[in-house]
């Protein structure tokens, strides 16, 4: 069997590391465009970067604004944007959101077609503007994936505008940026990390070295989640968090995921509900719905979790996971209505289904996942 692995982004890392951004982005430049969230942004990230952009005398135009779920028509906006001024080299600056927003806008900068179209199916020709990622939140990885997630409002759909360039080409993951983040979006985060080191763990593409990266990631994880959900301030959980989502999207690109973001991604653009959010609910049903194809895979997991290799304690032991973490436990609560369970079914068949460990049927996630999640 052959295996690859590839991350072509340069990592820098640690407590301070946001200090970098400047002489990072003059290798690149001098006209920046600096992508990100609304009021977390407007508050407490723009006069600190400004500041550290200013340093190498960099012309800085800004982009804030990003909503919670990238949209076609952001992406559309800040590319007009991003041409106009001539950028040379984007920042994004925030959640995975702002960071998908950002790595879109340097993907189809410069390009002839609108950003559905390449949604849609058509090939995003090279290259992609320079991007540096720096994650405020420890969730989606995506300081280091190639793909960006993004919202059709209109037609209710969420697709990954994907291509083996568009990663970013630096990532700055300052654990001291995460420290002001909710504790209901600390969780929300930190179970999107989870789900996405387990999936690439169980994938059917994982590999050793995917396979290494995600069990020190779920180790972190184990260690550190639940206290940086109730006490933000600890540095060294928010470190944990930090390193363990940038393993979870360094596993994720190479390995891929599997039926709880094949599921999530339909049930979190109808009904426009935070993705992690969704994940959580999902996870421990999806283990039990995968158990009897990667038994070895989950009893390591659950080894790591309850000092006992039994896969069959994994999934009871993901739901009171997320009942301490205050997380609602059912999508009949989330105002998701079982009459569309067919449709979110059919809905799910994206690349993170294929590779699933279990081949998956509409009827088996419908009975099998969605009911059972219900």
């Amino acid at each position: 069997m052959l295996n690859n692995f590839h991350i072509p982004t340069r990592i820098i890392t640690g407590v301070g590391s946001i200090s970098q951004a400047g002489k990072e982005a003059r290798r690149f430049g001098e006209k920046v465009l600096v992508v990100g969230g609304r009021k977390h942004f407007q508050e407490n990230l723009k006069g600190k970067l400004t500041d550290i952009l200013s340093r190498e005398s960099l012309k800085i135009t800004y982009f804030p604004g990003v909503p919670p779920e990238p949209t076609i028509e952001t992406v559309e906006e800040g590319r007009k944007l991003a041409e106009a001024e001539k950028i040379e080299v984007i920042i994004g600056i925030g959640g995975g959101s702002v960071l998908d927003c950002a790595k879109a806008i340097s993907g189809v900068m410069g390009k002839k077609e609108n950003v559905e179209e390449y949604l849609k199916g058509k090939s995003l020709p090279p290259p992609a503007k320079p991007f540096i990622a720096i994650p405020t939140t420890s969730g989606t990885g995506s300081e280091v994936t190639n793909n960006a997630v993004l919202k059709n409002l209109a037609k209710h759909y969420k697709k990954s505008l994907r291509a083996p360039f568009l990663n970013p080409q630096v990532a700055i993951v300052d654990p001291a940026l995460t420290v002001t983040l909710p504790p209901q979006l600390t969780a929300y985060a930190g179970i999107d990390a989870l789900t996405q080191l387990i999936e690439s763990y169980v994938s059917r593409e994982a590999n050793p070295v995917t396979d290494a990266l995600v069990l020190y990631g779920i180790e972190t994880s184990a260690n550190s989640l639940e206290q940086a959900v109730e006490k933000g301030e600890d540095i060294n959980a928010r470190e944990d968090l930090s390193y363990a989502s940038l393993l979870s999207g360094m596993a994720l690109t190479n390995a891929g995921l599997g039926a709880v973001h094949g599921l999530a991604h339909p049930i979190g653009a109808y009904w426009n509900l935070p993705h992690g959010l969704v994940c959580a609910v999902l996870l421990p049903h999806v283990v039990r719905y995968n158990l009897s194809y990667v038994p070895e895979k989950y009893a390591r997991v659950s080894r790591i979790f309850t000092g006992k290799e039994n896969p069959n304690l994994l999934p009871d032991f993901l739901l009171q996971l997320n009942r301490r973490l205050g997380i609602n436990q059912r999508l009949r609560d989330l105002g998701v209505e079982k009459d569309k369970f067919s449709w979110i079914a059919e809905s799910s068949f994206s690349g993170s289904m294929l590779k699933n460990p279990r081949p998956a049927t509409v009827e088996e996630l419908v009975e099998e996942v969605l009911s059972e999640a219900w």
